[in-house]
C-alpha cells in the first residue's frame, strides 16, 4: 500500500545515516537522567508541554498515567513517553523530570551556559527556578518536548488484491493491481483527527473519504466520526464445485458513523453503525448463487459494530513489551427477516509481548474469527492468505471459510537499537528528524478457517474446527521500522510440507 513512500524512507535512511547528531540538544530538549531520578518519588508540581505547534497540549496529556499532584515514578515517565510517540504524530517524543530549589544557582549556571540555538531550554530552566523562589520550596517539573512530524500528505496507492505479494512477484501481471492516491491530514485541527480522501483504478476501483475526531466535545474523550465508499469489488471466494476463483463484480455502497470513547488511558470503547448495499449482475447470480443471500443477486443490510480494546505496548511500530485485546463483535443484518443477511460475528485479536532476556524479546498472537451458524455470503467470507492475516510459508495459498484461528509466535531482537537521524539541509522543519531501528525475527505461525453447517455450499468442505486441517509455518527474517508509521520487513519462511518462500510487507507481522 504504501511501497514507494517505504522506498523514499529506504532512501532517507542511507542519506541521513551522514548527517547524524544528538537530537536532544537541538530538536527536543530532556532533563538529564541524573536530574529525572532525583525527581523520581517527589509531587509532581508543573507539567509542561513543548514542541506542540500544531498538536493541542490536552491531547498529549490523555496520553499520560498520571496529572499534577500524583507522585512521579520512572516507570510512568516511561509509559507517557511511550504513548505519546505511539500517536504517530511526533518524530521525536522527550519525557524527563527536574527537582528545581529556590535559589538553584546550579541550575541558573546551566541555563547561561546553554548555546543561543537552545535559549527555549534555557529559559524554561530560569522559570523553574523563579517558581520555586516564589514558592518558597522545591518544584518537581515534568517536561514533555516533542519534534511534530509533517501531516498532510497526497500519497500514491499502490496495492495487490486476489493474489499475494509473493504470488505476483512470481508471476507479475497488472491484472491484480490497484493504483490510485490518497490524499490525508493525520492532524487536521491539532486533535490527532484524521481526514483522507482516496481514490483508485485497477482490480477494484474505488473512491473512499472519511474522518474521525476522538475529542468531538472538546477533552470529553468522547470520538466522532463517519465514512462513505462507493467500490466495484472483484470476488475472491471459491466457486465450491470447480475449486477455482470466478471473477465477478460486486457493485458496493457502504455508509458508516463511528462513535468513540476513552474510558482511560489504555481502555478504549467503539461503536460503529452501517449500511451496506452489495448487488451483482442477474446473470452472474444465475452463475454463482452462493454470491448473496438474497434470491435476486442484491444484499442490503446494516450493521452493527461494538469494539473494545485495551492497548499498553511499548511501541506500536514492533512491539516488545505490554498487552493488546480487541474485541469486536459484528452484526450484519437483520434476524427479522427471510432471505436477507443475518450474520453475527465475533473477532477477537490478542497479543502479548514480553522481554525475554535483555532485549530479546517474545510475542505471542491469537487471532480469531467466529460466525454463528447462518448462511454467508462470499462477499462476507473470512480468509488467511489474500491479506496480511497468513500463515507463513502458505502466503500464496488461500484458505477461505466463515470461521478463522490464527496463532503466531515470534522472538525479536533489536541488532539495531532506537536511532536518530538528522537532515539539516531538508528546507522543512518537520522533516529534519526521522527514528529508525532495525529488528530480527524468529517465528512460527499455525491457522486454519472453516465453514459453518448452514453456508450455502456446492460441495464438500470442513464445517468444523479439526487439527488435522492446522497449516504450520516458520522462519526468521528482519524488519526495519521508522517515523511516518513506515516499515520494510523480508521473512524467510518454511511450510510444514517443506515449501519455501520469502515473503515482502511494508508493516510488522502484529
Amino acid at each position: 500500500m504504501r511501497l514507494i513512500v517505504t522506498v523514499c524512507f529506504l532512501l532517507a535512511l542511507v542519506v541521513g545515516t551522514v548527517s547524524r547528531v544528538t537530537a536532544e540538544t537541538r530538536y527536543a530538549y530532556s532533563f538529564s537522567p541524573v536530574e529525572t531520578e532525583k525527581a523520581v518519588g517527589t509531587t509532581i508540581d508543573k507539567i509542561i508541554i513543548i514542541g506542540n505547534y500544531t498538536t493541542r497540549a490536552f491531547v498529549l496529556l490523555q496520553e499520560m498515567p498520571f496529572v499534577e499532584g500524583d507522585t512521579l515514578t520512572l516507570a510512568e515517565l516511561q509509559t507517557a513517553q511511550e504513548q505519546i510517540y505511539n500517536l504517530q504524530l511526533f518524530n521525536l517524543v522527550l519525557v524527563s523530570a527536574k527537582r528545581f530549589d529556590p535559589q538553584d544557582t546550579a541550575a541558573l549556571a546551566q541555563a547561561t551556559a546553554l548555546p543561543e540555538q537552545d535559549s527555549t531550554f534555557a529559559k524554561l530552566i530560569r522559570a523553574g527556578v523563579s517558581a520555586a523562589d516564589a514558592s518558597g520550596r522545591a518544584q518537581t517539573v515534568v517536561l514533555v518536548s516533542v519534534h511534530e512530524r509533517w501531516y498532510l500528505f497526497p500519497q500514491p496507492r499502490f496495492d495487490l488484491r486476489g493474489v499475494s505479494l509473493t504470488e505476483w512477484l512470481r508471476r507479475p501481471t497488472i491484472a491484480n493491481v490497484n493504483f490510485g492516491t490518497i490524499i490525508s491530514h493525520q492532524n487536521l485541527s491539532g486533535l490527532s483527527d484524521p481526514l483522507s480522501f482516496s481514490a483508485g483504478v485497477g482490480f477494484d476501483p474505488y473512491i473512499q473519504v472519511s474522518y474521525y475526531t476522538p475529542y468531538l466535545f472538546g477533552t470529553s474523550r468522547t470520538g466522532f466520526g463517519g465514512s462513505l465508499t462507493l467500490r466495484d469489488l472483484n470476488n475472491l471466494a471459491y466457486d465450491t464445485r470447480t475449486n477455482t476463483v470466478p471473477r465477478y463484480t460486486q457493485k458496493t455502497f457502504t455508509a458508516a458513523i463511528f462513535f468513540g470513547q476513552r474510558i482511560s488511558t489504555f481502555d478504549f470503547l467503539n461503536l460503529t453503525i452501517g449500511y451496506s448495499r452489495i448487488s451483482v449482475f442477474d446473470d452472474t447470480f444465475a452463475e454463482q448463487p452462493t454470491a448473496t443471500v438474497s434470491g435476486d443477486g442484491r444484499d442490503y443490510f446494516p450493521f452493527l459494530l461494538l469494539n473494545y480494546t485495551y492497548n499498553r505496548v511499548d511501541f506500536n511500530q514492533c512491539p516488545t513489551k505490554g498487552f493488546f485485546i480487541s474485541a469486536t463483535l459484528l452484526q450484519s443484518g437483520t434476524p427479522f427477516e427471510a432471505n436477507k443477511i443475518n450474520v453475527t460475528r465475533a473477532i477477537i485479536d490478542l497479543r502479548w509481548y514480553r522481554k525475554l532476556i535483555g532485549e530479546l524479546s517474545i510475542g505471542l498472537r491469537n487471532w480469531s474469527v467466529l460466525t454463528l451458524d447462518s448462511p454467508v455470503p462470499n462477499h462476507l467470507r473470512s480468509f488467511l492468505g489474500y491479506s496480511r492475516l497468513a500463515v507463513r510459508g502458505y502466503t500464496n495459498t488461500i484458505f477461505e471459510g466463515d470461521n478463522v484461528q490464527l496463532n503466531t509466535a515470534e522472538l525479536r531482537y533489536p541488532i539495531i537499537p532506537d536511532q536518530t537521524l538528522t537532515f539539516d539541509f531538508m528546507p522543512f522543519e518537520q522533516f529534519k528528524v526521522l527514528k529508525w531501528a532495525l529488528y530480527m525475527t524468529a517465528f512460527f505461525d499455525a491457522g486454519t478457517t472453516w465453514y459453518n453447517p448452514r453456508t450455502k455450499l456446492l460441495s464438500e468442505r470442513s464445517r468444523r474446527f479439526t487439527l488435522e486441517n492446522v497449516n504450520f509455518g516458520y522462519g526468521a527474517g528482519f524488519v526495519l521500522v521508522g517515523g511516518y508509521r513506515l516499515a520494510a520487513r523480508v521473512d524467510f519462511a518454511v511450510s510444514d510440507r517443506g515449501k519455501f518462500e520469502i515473503i515482502f510487507d511494508n508493516t510488522v507481522s502484529f
